[in-house]
């Protein structure tokens, strides 16, 4: 499935973005490792923005060395989606078949560091409702996410 992935470190003069691929990634230490070489080994905030045909969306966080934070917007995508999966298990969530063949499908399962951009005023409470909103598109989420940290026009000029 295509996917857009897209790398984000803030520095002395603000943020600056670049694409990156994560075709051959087995695990979430590939990912930061990614990232880090993709914000030239940055200490200060790095994110990955990653939505995979507009099914789900997921965001990485790493600040400085430290383990990555994870928030992916639907764990039922990990049922399709190889990254999906791989983030699943990054954030200790698992998708379950108990709703698969009844006549509502469950709701979208939003799991992971809800409160990964608290310090830049987006509240878990507030970014789940983003991940959950009824005919909000994983793109419209992390468009939303990047306006309110401050890199919405580094994500433009990458799409």
């Amino acid at each position: 499935m295509p996917y857009f992935a897209a790398v984000f470190s803030r520095g002395d003069q603000g943020w600056t973005g670049s694409d990156i691929e994560l075709d051959d990634v087995e695990q979430i230490d590939d990912i930061a490792d990614l990232m880090r070489d993709s914000a030239g080994q940055s200490d200060d905030v790095i994110v990955l923005l990653l939505e995979e045909n507009d099914e789900w969306c997921a965001i990485v966080r790493l600040d400085g060395h430290t383990d990555p934070q994870v928030f992916l917007s639907d764990t039922r995508a990990a049922q399709s989606s190889e990254l999906a999966g791989l983030l699943s298990e990054a954030v200790g969530a698992e998708w379950t078949e108990e709703d698969e063949g009844t006549a509502h499908p469950p709701a979208t399962e939003p799991a992971g560091a809800t409160d990964i951009f608290a310090d830049y005023g987006l509240s878990p409470t507030e970014l789940t409702r983003l991940a959950v909103k009824e005919g909000m598109l994983p793109a419209d989420v992390l468009t939303a996410v990047a306006e309110r940290v401050g890199f919405a026009e580094e994500l433009e000029q990458l799409r």
